[in-house]
C-alpha cells in the first residue's frame, strides 16, 4: 500500500470504529482505574468501597478523626 493510495469506504469505516471504540476503550479503562484507587472524596472521608486497613496506622488516625468530625463522611 503506498502512502497515495486511496482507501475504501470499507477501510475507513474500519479504521475510523477502531480508532473511536480504541478510544472509548482507553476513556473508560482510565475512569475505571482513577474511581478504583481513589478512596477518599472532596470532604476528605473514606469512600464506601475502601477499607482503612491498607492504610498506615497515622493515616487511619487522620480518617478516625475527620470521620468523627465531618458531619459529611457516611462511612
Amino acid at each position: 500500500m503506498s502512502f497515495y493510495e486511496r482507501l475504501s469506504n470499507q477501510k475507513v469505516q474500519y479504521w475510523s470504529l477502531t480508532i473511536v471504540l480504541g478510544l472509548v476503550l482507553l476513556f473508560l479503562t482510565i475512569r475505571m482505574l482513577e474511581v478504583n484507587l481513589t478512596c477518599i472524596d472532596e470532604h476528605k472521608c473514606l469512600l464506601e468501597h475502601c477499607r482503612d486497613h491498607p492504610f498506615k496506622p497515622a493515616y487511619q488516625e487522620l480518617l478516625r478523626i475527620e470521620k468523627e468530625n465531618n458531619p459529611n463522611c457516611l462511612y
